[in-house]
């Protein structure tokens, strides 16, 4: 296999020259990941409802009790203004389902106490906390990937990283069309499948591996878990993925057990590690004690806890049988097969085997979220079957889409040709971001012109444009105001004209 510097250099010359090689691609490395971050935040560091949400939600995290009860008001404000089934359902969503960022939180809270705790003003530090408070958390898991980078030797996989972060890069600053969600709401399986292959060159920035939420958090620490593994660091992998689990609860469950699944099929031998264990099982036991989504979702229908329950069933009835059909040798014997294909003809067989499985998940999920479109209520094929292939992809997309680019490369009898490929595309991207990076405000100036414009439509009793009976925006906007002032949060919402 070509390394470019694992392979000791004949003179004092050759070596200084990867030396130079290697800081070279670190640096575009970084280059890349700080002006992607900065072309994300400029489209999607707003005040918008989700990201006030997840300011309120950090204030909640010290006063639970008083944010609950506050929500509770503003939701029966909401029933008695007539709104729609769904909109409450979503508001009682968010109201219990804080507590799967958990992690991500706390770390927020920390910080915004550290850096913010002066700050008097409700707005600027609504829009410093946006900004400010969020560099350090989403630079601590960037700090694992670069430490890691610095000590890979893989050629093909530093081009694999140069060539993803570059297109990612060129995503973030481009006009393009977005691939968002795949709800399956209207059963039309053409229409589903060309939004994934969308979402898959051009995700949304709420799933670009250069966001800043929790979900775009996942997808850096899968990254970092699947670089830890494919250098042979078996018990920091499963160290990153249970950190993505107290990050964001039901997702970092979902990529735990694809990777759990991987190692069941190929690489029995980390399960059986005591350190790798011990970490597995605090990880599982967090994400059942925390777990949230399909208690929330089972409120609305009893048909998604039962879907789920037969699904299970089915899986264990098949289970059964299998082993009681003969020799478990006979059973395991088609798992086997797949094993040493996937470790076959791979100068990469840690990576093959790891994209094999994480995208035979991401087809999996695609098939049951489109078949449980058909039997489940609309509400829970909109925020839970339909939602999974797209959650799991924002979250194992980057680091499997780099791994099929490692064996991509198996593929060119001339590496120039790649190496030339990878080339042109790191400098469309680096020249790109050189010409855009200028055009973007400072987000917490888009910040605070928004909610001043909350603050108007709510002191002159107006609205904003919105699809709902009462705009979330003003909502949790109202909400993180009177959880650190004391005010009533359903004042100056009854005086918005419709």
């Amino acid at each position: 296999m070509r390394t470019l510097i694992a392979e000791p250099p004949k003179d004092a010359a050759r070596s200084q020259l990867s030396k130079a090689v290697a800081l070279l691609w670190m640096g575009v490395v970084v280059f890349l990941t700080l002006s992607g971050a900065w072309g994300i935040m400029g489209r999607a560091l707003l005040a918008d409802d989700d990201n006030l949400w997840l300011s309120y939600s950090v204030d909640k995290l010290q006063a639970r009790e008083l944010g609950n009860r506050l929500e509770n008001e503003v939701i029966e404000f909401a029933r008695s203004e007539g709104a729609t089934k769904q909109a409450l359902a979503r508001l009682e969503m968010r109201r219990d389902y804080d507590t799967n960022y958990g992690l991500a939180l706390l770390a927020w809270s920390v910080v915004d106490r550290l850096v913010l705790s002066n700050v008097q003003d409700l707005n600027l530090r609504t829009a410093l906390r946006l900004g400010v408070a969020l560099v350090p958390i989403v630079l601590l898991p960037w700090l694992v990937v670069f430490w890691l980078l610095s000590r890979m030797r893989s050629r093909s996989l530093w081009l694999a990283i140069l060539v993803v972060f570059s297109w990612l890069s060129i995503v973030a600053f481009s006009r393009t069309s977005y691939g968002n969600f795949i709800t399956f709401g209207d059963h039309n399986l053409l229409w589903s499948i060309k939004n994934l292959l969308l979402f898959t060159v051009a995700p949304a920035p709420a799933f670009s591996l250069f966001g800043f939420t929790p979900r775009n958090l996942i997808a850096v620490l899968v990254l970092a878990a699947a670089l830890s593994r494919w250098q042979g660091l078996d018990r920091a992998c499963y160290a990153l993925l249970a950190l993505g689990v107290g990050v964001h609860t039901s997702l970092g469950f979902m990529t735990l057990c694809c990777f759990v699944a991987s190692d069941s099929l190929f690489a029995r031998h980390r399960l059986r590690d005591p350190v790798c264990l011990s970490i597995l099982a605090a990880a599982l036991a967090y994400s059942l004690w925390n777990e949230r989504m399909l208690a929330i979702v089972s409120a609305i229908s009893w048909r998604t806890p039962a879907l789920a329950m037969l699904a299970l069933a089915v899986t264990a009835a098949l289970g059964m049988r299998l082993l009681k059909s003969g020799d478990p040798a006979t059973v395991l014997a088609p798992l086997d097969r797949v094993s040493a294909w996937a470790s076959a003809n791979s100068a990469q067989p840690r990576v093959k085997q790891d994209v094999v499985l994480l995208a035979a998940a991401i087809g999996l999920f695609v098939i049951v979220g489109y078949v449980a479109s058909f039997l489940a209520s609309p509400f829970s094929v909109r925020y839970f079957w339909g939602q999974l292939p797209t959650r799991l992809y924002g979250a194992v997309g980057p680091a499997a889409i780099i791994g099929a680019v490692v064996l991509l490369q198996d593929r060119f009898n001339d590496h120039r040709q790649f190496e030339a490929v990878v080339a042109t595309v790191v400098a469309v991207a680096v020249a790109l971001a050189a010409l855009s990076i200028g055009q973007y405000q400072q987000p917490a100036d888009t910040v605070r012109r928004q909610l001043a414009e909350y603050e108007a439509a709510l002191t002159r009793g107006g609205r904003l444009t919105s699809k709902q009976a009462i705009d979330e925006r003003l909502i949790y906007y109202e909400l993180g105001r009177s959880i650190r002032d004391g005010s009533d949060p359903v004042r100056r919402l009854r005086h918005l004209r419709p």
